[in-house]
C-alpha cells in the first residue's frame, strides 16, 4: 500500500506538479490551454501528462482490488492518510487544465470588492481590476452558479485581497475540505449500511484521482455541491428529513442539477418501515413537510441579496442552448447535414429533453414501487439517486465536461462493491483522460473549431464506461444466477 502512495506521489511531483508551480508560469493562465502552455505543445508534453495520469489510475484501480483482502491495521492507516498527501501535492500546482477558478474569483470580487451582484454583472465589467487578467474566456458571461456559491466566493477574496496565489489557494483549499468532507461522509453512511464498507467507501472518493485532480488541482465548485449531497445521503439515510433537504437545497443553491434528488427523497420518505406484501401508500413524515419549509426559507434568504427579478437566472438560461462533448453534441452533428447547425438546435433540445423527462418518469415510478414493497433500503435510495443523475448527464448536460462526473460519486460510494460503483470509477479514470485531447487538441488537430476533439472526448467519456458497465453487470448477473 505504501509503495502505490509513494509512486502515486513521486509521479504527481514529477509530471504534474513542478512543470507548472503555482509560484510560477502565471503568463500561461491566459494562454487559450494552459496546461499545453507550461509544458509545451509537443508530444513529449503529451506523454508526460499522459504517463502521470496511467500510472495514478492504475495505483487507484490496485488500491481498490487490494481493498478485498484483510488489511493491516498499518496499511488502514495509510490508506487514510496518504489521499492527504497527494492532494497537499496538488495545492501546489496552478490550475492549468481549465480556467473556472479565475471566473469564481472574479465573481467573488464583483461581490466583495465592487458590491455588485455577480449574478447580472460580469467579470468584464471590471478592466481595471488588478485581477482581472486572468479571465481569457466568458469573460461577458455573468456567474452561473447559485447564491451559496456567491456567497462563498465572496468569502474567500474577502480573505485573501489582490493577492493571486493567495486567493487561489483559498478557492483550493476550500474545494479540497469540500473532497474530504465527503469521503468522510461516504465512510460514516457507509458503516451504518454495511460496516465492512465504511473503508473501501472513504477509499472510493478520496483516492479518486478525478476528485483529486478537480479538488486540489483546478478547485471546481463541483466539489461543494458533491459535499451537500453526501450530507444530504448521510441524513437520508437516517431518515432525518429536517435537516436532509436543506442540505440538499444547499447543494442546488451552489449549483443547481442536484435539485432532481428532490423527488427521489419524497418517494423515499414516504416507505413503510418493512416491506409489505402489497403496496400501500404512507403518507410523508411531518419531519419531510418541516424539511421543505426549512429548504424553501433557505432558498429565500439565500437569493435575496441577488435578486433581480425575471433576470434572475438569465446567465443560467443563456447556457442552455451550449452544446459541446456530449451526446446532445453528438446527435446535433447527425443532424446538421439535414437542418442546419443552428436549424438541428431545438429538435436536439427537445429529443434530449423528452428522453430525460421519459426515463425520469420511469426512474421515479419504479422508486416508488419499490418503496412501496421493499420497505426503507438506504442502497436503494442511493441506486437511484446515482441513476438520475447519470441520466441527467446523458441527456441533459449539453456541454459535457469532464469533472461533471464527479457527481455521481456520493451515490456510488455507497454502492462500493456492487456493479455500478465500478461502472463509475471506470467513468472517473474516462474523464481524467479526457483532459488529453482537451488540453492538447491543437497537437493532434489544428484549431479549436475543429468538431474532432469534441467527438473524441465524447467516445472516450462514453464507450469505457459503457462497456465495463455491462461487463459488472453482467458478472454480477452470472452471480446471482
Amino acid at each position: 500500500m505504501l509503495l502505490i502512495g509513494v509512486l502515486i506521489e513521486v509521479a504527481l511531483g514529477i509530471g504534474l506538479v513542478w512543470p507548472a508551480w503555482l509560484f510560477r508560469h502565471h503568463a500561461a493562465i491566459p494562454a487559450p490551454e494552459p496546461l499545453a502552455a507550461v509544458l509545451g505543445l509537443r508530444w513529449s508534453g503529451l506523454a508526460r501528462v499522459a504517463a502521470t495520469f496511467t500510472l495514478w489510475l492504475a495505483g487507484y484501480a490496485a488500491v481498490l482490488a487490494l481493498m478485498r483482502r484483510p488489511l493491516t491495521i498499518g496499511a488502514r492507516r495509510a490508506l487514510v492518510v496518504l489521499p492527504v498527501l497527494f492532494a497537499g501535492t496538488l495545492l501546489g500546482m496552478l490550475p492549468v487544465s481549465s480556467k473556472d477558478v479565475y471566473h469564481y474569483l472574479m465573481e467573488g470580487r464583483a461581490l466583495a470588492v465592487y458590491g455588485d451582484n455577480p449574478m447580472s454583472v460580469p467579470p468584464a465589467a471590471y478592466p481595471e481590476d488588478p485581477l482581472a487578467w486572468t479571465v481569457s474566456s466568458w469573460g461577458d458571461t455573468p456567474s452561473r452558479y447559485g447564491p451559496a456559491f456567491n456567497l462563498l466566493a465572496a468569502a474567500v477574496v474577502a480573505v485573501t485581497g489582490d493577492n493571486l496565489v493567495a486567493t487561489l489557494l483559498g478557492f483550493k483549499l476550500l474545494t479540497v475540505a469540500a473532497l474530504f468532507g465527503t469521503a468522510a461522509l461516504a465512510w460514516r453512511t457507509a458503516r451504518r449500511l454495511r460496516p465492512e464498507a465504511a473503508l473501501p467507501a472513504y477509499v472510493f472518493v478520496a483516492w479518486n484521482p478525478l476528485a483529486l485532480y478537480e479538488a486540489a488541482a483546478n478547485a471546481h465548485n463541483d466539489l461543494l455541491m458533491v459535499f451537500a449531497t453526501a450530507l444530504a445521503l448521510d441524513l437520508g439515510v437516517r431518515r432525518r428529513w429536517a435537516a436532509a433537504l436543506p442540505a440538499l437545497a444547499l447543494g442546488a443553491l451552489a449549483k443547481y442539477v442536484v435539485g432532481l434528488l428532490g423527488p427521489l427523497f419524497l418517494i423515499e420518505s414516504t416507505a413503510p418501515a418493512r416491506a409489505k406484501s402489497a403496496p400501500r401508500a404512507v403518507r410523508p413524515p411531518r419531519s419531510f413537510w418541516l424539511g421543505i419549509a426549512f429548504a424553501l426559507a433557505l432558498a429565500v434568504v439565500l437569493y435575496a441579496p441577488f435578486w433581480n427579478g425575471r433576470h434572475t437566472f438569465d446567465a443560467v438560461t443563456s447556457a442552455s442552448g451550449d452544446m459541446l462533448s456530449s451526446p446532445g453534441w453528438l446527435l446535433r452533428q447527425a443532424l446538421k447535414h439535414r437542418f442546419g447547425w443552428e436549424g438541428a438546435k431545438l429538435p436536439v433540445m427537445l429529443l434530449m429533453s423528452a428522453a430525460f423527462l421519459a426515463g425520469y418518469g420511469c426512474l421515479l415510478r419504479r422508486h416508488w414501487w419499490a418503496a412501496r414493497a421493499g420497505g426503507t433500503s438506504a442502497e436503494r435510495l442511493a441506486a437511484f439517486a446515482l441513476a438520475a443523475l447519470a441520466l441527467e448527464l446523458c441527456t441533459l448536460s449539453w456541454w459535457l465536461w469532464p469533472w461533471y462526473v464527479l457527481w455521481l460519486l456520493p451515490p456510488a460510494a455507497l454502492l462500493v462493491g456492487r456493479w455500478p460503483a465500478g461502472a463509475v470509477a471506470v467513468a472517473s479514470g474516462a474523464a481524467l483522460l479526457a483532459y488529453i485531447p482537451l488540453n492538447f487538441r491543437e497537437l493532434f488537430w489544428g484549431p479549436p473549431t475543429t468538431d474532432r476533439m469534441p467527438l473524441a472526448v465524447v467516445l472516450l467519456l462514453f464507450l469505457p464506461t459503457l462497456a465495463a458497465t455491462a461487463v459488472f453487470w453482467w458478472r454480477a448477473r452470472a452471480r446471482h444466477w
